[in-house]
């Protein structure tokens, strides 16, 4: 639902899994759109929920990184930025 945090895997975008937050949803398709931070910059993200390589739930992918980040150095988690308007539907 909207609000709910999700590991998102925005491969044709930013490939490699990150945390996320579903921002919309679209009834009719089963998708989501997910707001994550990558490169330092908010990006937006559809992803169909029975999609099992570009979304899961959080902590389930992001955990396993963090893990492996901490063993190589201390990780940064960037805040994620929620845009506010824009326009969220698959139009039509």
């Amino acid at each position: 639902k909207k609000g709910d945090w999700v590991d998102v895997n925005p491969t044709l975008l930013h490939s490699g899994w990150k945390m996320g937050e579903i921002r919309c949803l679209d009834q009719k398709s089963g998708q989501v759109q997910v707001v994550y931070d990558a490169q330092g910059k908010t990006n937006l993200y559809w992803a169909h929920l029975d999609n099992v390589e570009e979304i899961a739930e959080y902590p389930s992918q992001t955990q396993q990184q963090l893990h492996w980040q901490q063993e190589a150095k201390p990780a940064q988690q960037q805040p994620i930025q929620v845009l506010i308007g824009g326009f969220c539907g698959l139009g039509g």
